[in-house]
């Protein structure tokens, strides 16, 4: 039987990517002396997105940290 919260496992883990590449973002941008609460959120998305495209071992490290929190089990092979 497979388990029908998979998908929760596979949301948490973009969520917690995604977040992390924010949260890269924001600092680049105080880095430079920016002050990020001026930026459109949209914008920061913008480049967070870019980032993670950029940076795809973010979904690794999102992957140990949900499983670290118990948010993320590796999937389940379906028996023949």
């Amino acid at each position: 039987m497979a388990n029908s919260f998979d998908h929760i496992s596979i949301s948490a883990v973009k969520v917690l990517a995604r977040l992390a590449a924010k949260k890269a973002v924001e600092a680049e941008l105080r880095a430079q002396g920016v002050r990020v609460t001026l930026v459109r959120p949209a914008e920061i998305t913008t480049q967070a997105n870019a980032y993670l495209a950029a940076n795809p071992q973010l979904y690794d490290e999102a992957r140990e940290r949900a499983a670290r929190l118990g948010m993320y089990e590796e999937p389940r092979r379906k028996s023949a």
